[in-house]
């Protein structure tokens, strides 16, 4: 179990980021539900206690850490500087999400609530399976030593699921099912991380499914 293990480096660390990080330790940020996903009636989480451990292994995936035996205190705090390094520029990202825990009413530019809601369904970022994309994002730009092209795109990335860039992909008056991959695919693209031109093909198909017509809408980001 996360909150008992004292084996598992990413239980440790998952466990003294809910003591330490300035937003992780709110009184909103973390759910009481004991699995990945946020219960349905639950508007005011930020994530789960499994998702946030989830996370913060994708993070760490490049250090081939053995969570059956405890590291040694030094490497710990290495550990835990690199998740909390994470944590730090996601929520420096997107002050929203911080805003969202701490009570308040935030919007998106066109007017839909920046939450997490069953009319417009509020941002991806406040779903577990968006905040484990980014973590996926943020690996992809960090090992390439560019976080700094990272942050200069984030401003032309919407992440509003009623938007164009998850709406019939991850969002259509509800959460579609089996839509983790495809939206993985394409914020991939758009972020200039994969060349994956067959995305256009895959999309074309999706929003087919929803009686509308795709135009290859989607473009690669330039913010030079």
């Amino acid at each position: 179990m996360i909150i008992l293990d004292e084996d598992d480096a990413a239980a440790i660390i998952t466990r003294r980021l809910l003591n330490t990080h300035e937003v992780l330790k709110m009184k909103n940020a973390i759910s009481s539900s004991n699995s990945s996903n946020l219960p349905s009636n639950d508007f005011y989480s930020f994530t789960t206690l499994v998702m946030l451990n989830r996370i913060n292994k994708l993070i760490l995936a490049r250090y081939k850490v053995d969570y059956t035996k405890r590291p040694k205190d030094n490497v710990l705090n290495e550990y835990y500087e690199v998740c909390s390094m994470f944590w730090d520029y996601f929520f420096n990202q997107f002050p929203q999400i911080q805003s969202f825990i701490q009570g308040e009413s935030v919007m998106f530019e066109n007017g839909d609530l920046y939450n997490r809601n069953n009319q417009t369904g509020g941002s991806l970022l406040l779903r577990p399976v968006g905040q484990k994309i980014f973590a996926q994002i943020y690996n992809a730009f960090n090992e390439k030593g560019q976080l700094e092209q990272l942050t200069a795109k984030i401003p032309y990335l919407d992440f509003n699921l009623n938007g164009p860039l998850c709406k019939y992909i991850t969002w259509n008056n509800k959460i579609l099912p089996k839509s983790e991959s495809l939206q993985k695919r394409l914020l991939f693209y758009v972020l200039g991380l994969s060349p994956d031109e067959s995305i256009h093909d895959d999309l074309k198909s999706t929003y087919e499914n929803f009686g509308v017509h795709y135009n290859n809408r989607f473009e690669i980001i330039d913010a030079r």
